[in-house]
Formats: C-alpha cells, structure tokens, sequence
C-alpha cells in the first residue's frame, strides 16, 4: 500500500470518530438520511480540522494536497456510511433529509426509497454478503 493511500486510510478511520462524536445523530449508531450534497458542509466547516488531521500525520505536506487527502478521505468516509444497511434503512424510516444542525433540509424521494429498497434486497439475495441483524428485518 502507497503512503498516500496509508494515510488517506487513517484519516478517514479518525475523521469518521470525529463525526460521529460531533454529529451522533448524523454519523452514529442511529442514523438519519443526510442532507444532498454534505460532504460540502463538512469540508466548509472543518476544512482546518480535517488538513490538521493530515498534516499531523505528514507534516512536510502542503495545505493543497492535505486538503487533497482529507477531501479523498471524507469522501470514503461517507461511502462506507452510506453503503451500510443501517443507511439504507433510515431511509426507508424517515420522511426528510437532514443537515449537520439536525434541521429537515428536504424530502426523500420515491426514487430515493426504491434504490435503498433494492439495495437491501441486493444484499439479502447475496450470499457473499455478511449475515447482519439489518437483513433479517423484512423490508417493504
């Protein structure tokens, strides 16, 4: 594994602590939908954080490529959050989408339900895919 990729790793492993204690209702064990487009509020308001968190682990490193790397490992942060059937449930749960401040910025959509709808059966019908308490609940 490249240094970079090493580094974006641990990164992501610390950032995805960090939102989680700031935002428990967002990132922690009980989920809602996010907001579209999050990953551009995160970067807004922890831009410095999350290039501190970078450059602390490679200090020679320039403000360009920490924000690079911290950008690269916000976004497989949110993928590997996304990605859980925890996610896909709180959308089929909720009505709404929300911002880090936990206020309703917007509806999810039919088409939104359908596609975490179908990912859950995808993964319900895969064998290869891990036997979690999230599949044994029956979805609509």
């Amino acid at each position: 594994m490249s240094a970079i990729k090493r580094l974006k790793k641990e990164v992501s492993k610390e950032l995805s602590v960090v939102l989680e204690h700031l935002h428990p209702d967002l990132f922690g064990r009980r989920v809602k939908p996010w907001k579209v487009g999050i990953h551009k509020d995160i970067m807004s308001r922890y831009r410095l954080l999350i290039c501190e968190m970078v450059q602390k682990r490679h200090p020679d490193m320039s403000d360009a490529d920490a924000e690079l790397i911290g950008i690269r490992a916000l976004e497989a942060v949110l993928h590997r959050l996304s990605s859980h059937p925890r996610y896909s449930f709180a959308v089929l749960c909720h009505k709404f989408r929300y911002d880090l401040d936990g206020q309703v910025c917007g509806e999810i959509t039919k088409d939104d339900k359908r596609f975490h709808r179908q990912k859950i059966k995808g993964r319900k019908r895969n064998p290869r895919m891990r036997k979690s308490r999230y599949m044994r609940r029956s979805v609509a």
